[in-house]
């Protein structure tokens, strides 16, 4: 039984090693890391991209950083998919080795649209659970069928090569 927790940690650590190199990799790319950094700063605080064509928050922010501020546009054009990414090998990197739970919440929004978000977490016997909203989808309608097609698209850009014990 210790040899197979040892294996098991080892694993873990291993993983843990490969994703910290990847996403080392992924951020040392050739983008300035100040434009991603900017973007992931302003998606993180809630707030919304187009307000960095005020005047007075980009005159703000170029005097004191000393940079330039990219427009909403480049921003949405060149760094948010990068963002994403390094954010969604965060969380494969997160739920790797470790046990998983999935929960989908189907509800009505206020104009009539089936939304349904799709939240994973771990599941660890010595820590706190590790929630993660993998999406929000609007559906055009609610039923098994699309509820279903939801958790296996949802779950197939999350679950890397191993297996999760579910």
């Amino acid at each position: 039984m210790t040899k197979h927790k040892s294996a098991t940690e080892k694993m873990k650590t291993e993983s843990k090693q490969a994703c910290l190199l990847s996403t080392f990799v992924a951020d040392s790319s050739s983008k300035s890391q100040f434009p991603t950094e900017l973007c992931m700063a302003f998606i993180d605080a809630g707030i919304l991209l187009w307000k960095l064509a005020n005047k007075s928050l980009r005159g703000f922010l170029e005097k004191y950083t000393k940079q330039h501020i990219p427009s909403e546009s480049s921003l949405r054009k060149d760094y948010i998919d990068n963002n994403f990414n390094n954010v969604m090998d965060r969380i494969r990197c997160e739920v790797a080795y470790n046990k998983i739970w999935v929960s989908i919440d189907e509800t009505i929004d206020p104009v009539g649209r089936f939304v349904a978000n799709v939240v994973i977490g771990t599941l660890e016997a010595d820590q706190p659970s590790k929630e993660y909203l993998l999406t929000s989808e609007v559906l055009e309608k609610s039923n098994s069928s699309t509820i279903a097609q939801l958790f296996t698209s949802s779950l197939a850009c999350c679950i890397v090569a191993r297996r999760h014990k579910i």
